[in-house]
């Protein structure tokens, strides 16, 4: 009887240490499992974005009037350009290079968009990929950001061609947010109105020091579902 418990008491022991080292190494997350879009053409995401709407991420805090341009760079490559007026500081002035420095395709045999980047300040590759897009009218983006080999964090954009998003485009967002099972309270409305974006955006290569080299940072305030309104257009 006391071999037996002592053999139960060990290999309980051996569980329990087993189960540690398996975990040891795999950083904290609040990622999710990606939904990634397929039959993907990478030509037609290029040109200029709003962010319509996005999560509370701590390098976009105190943007406004933010802009995305994606330049491709080499087949399977983009350079993002992100530009945002400071409005707390100035309503003339727009800050760029914000957010992600580049992106590649992961897999581009497979045609699904799956990106690998970096974001200024963020040494390591971290995945991006688009969740739906119709091309000309919105984008819905997800990343998992590798902050430190200790730690994992979910992003969220959504972009849009034009400053607003018309019902019909709401709806489907919407739809696609259900389906995925987003959190639509953390979703905020990026702040696009005439009265507050009066700063031009620069043109390319004269932006203003940023917080790296060129950016992308999708993202700003979101999807207004809650206290914020969806901004739309009918």
């Amino acid at each position: 009887m006391s071999f037996s418990y002592s053999t139960y008491v060990w290999a309980f022991a051996i569980a329990i240490l087993s189960t540690d080292a398996s975990n040891r190494g795999k950083p904290r997350s609040t990622c999710r499992e990606p939904t990634v879009f397929q039959n993907f053409d990478l030509t037609r995401i290029l040109g200029q974005w709003y962010i319509y709407s996005h999560h509370d991420h701590d390098f976009e805090r105190g943007c406004d009037c933010f802009t995305s341009e994606a330049i491709q760079t080499d087949v399977n490559t983009m350079q993002i350009s992100n530009c945002c007026q400071m409005s707390r500081v100035s309503n003339e002035t727009q800050t760029c290079n914000v957010g992600v420095n580049g992106a590649r395709l992961a897999n581009p045999e497979k045609k699904e968009a799956m990106f690998l980047y970096t974001r200024a300040g963020v040494t390591v590759e971290s995945q991006v990929w688009i969740v739906h897009t119709d091309y000309v009218n919105y984008m819905i983006v997800n990343a998992c950001e590798r902050v430190s080999d200790e730690e994992e964090r979910e992003l969220f954009w959504i972009l849009s061609r034009d400053s607003v998003i018309s019902r019909v485009e709401a709806k489907k967002i919407d739809d696609v947010l259900e389906a995925n099972h987003f959190e639509k309270d953390k979703i905020i409305k990026q702040r696009h109105e005439a009265d507050i974006c009066k700063s031009k955006r620069p043109q390319r290569g004269h932006g203003n020091q940023g917080h790296g080299n060129e950016g992308h940072g999708h993202g700003n305030e979101g999807h207004g579902h809650g206290n914020q309104g969806h901004g739309h257009r009918n």
